[in-house]
């Protein structure tokens, strides 16, 4: 029962992970996905507390519906006050500019004038008024609209895209290092992989009948 329960604790951030991976995420969902996790965490914190397990059906599963006993209810508690406090930690409460600046990246029409910084709010009024722009918002992923949004709005475009540019995790990195494993074996450690990598980690698919007309046939001697 007790190492179930480990498991289980330690299967809650594990969910999250994976949310965090992919190839084509932005800082503003990952941003969501964390801040839900966490009020996520106090939720089930105060469910606990009072022996209510209803968020965690297979715990109740394993109670066979009967009470939580009060030693199980203290591991459980302290563990998630304990998970609740290192994500407090590790994701502090971002700045009141920052924040501003990541919800006008993530919606910029549904934002006001007020909370945009005095040298900024002309030019936020063009934009919040064009309707082309307005239909690309709808139509665009939103590093689109923002590399289409330069020319009216280059001050604040360039703003969004500095939130939007860094990598918001260690993803690529680690499908990097998972290829060289691939690729560089034991037996062809002395292999020049940078050929290969640029192969396994593009997403362009190779033309293959284009390449091989490229190459003379070897005929039978």
């Amino acid at each position: 029962m007790h190492l179930r329960l480990h498991t289980w604790l330690i299967y809650l951030p594990h969910k999250l992970n994976l949310k965090l991976q992919g190839s084509n995420h932005h800082v503003l969902a990952f941003h969501d996905s964390i801040d839900a996790f966490k009020a996520k965490l106090v939720l089930w914190h105060t469910q606990t507390c009072t022996g209510n397990t209803v968020s965690f059906p297979t715990l109740t599963e394993l109670l066979e519906d009967k009470p939580a006993p009060g030693s199980l209810v203290a591991t459980i508690t302290e563990h998630l006050f304990d998970l609740k406090t290192e994500f407090g930690r590790y994701f502090p409460e971002l700045p009141s500019e920052k924040k501003k600046m990541l919800n006008i990246t993530r919606n910029p029409f549904q934002r006001t004038v007020e909370e945009i910084p005095e040298e900024l709010q002309e030019e936020f009024i063009e934009l919040v008024n064009n309707s082309a722009l307005k239909d690309d918002f709808r139509s665009m992923s939103i590093d689109q609209f923002w590399l289409s949004a330069r020319n009216l709005s280059p001050f604040i475009a360039e703003k969004a895209i500095k939130i939007l540019m860094p990598f918001s995790s260690t993803y690529l990195c680690e499908v990097g290092f998972s290829s060289i494993l691939h690729l560089k074996t034991e037996k062809r450690n002395r292999l020049d992989l940078e050929s290969d990598l640029r192969c396994a980690l593009s997403k362009t698919k190779p033309d293959l009948c284009k390449l091989a007309q490229r190459h003379q046939q070897q005929p039978s001697h």
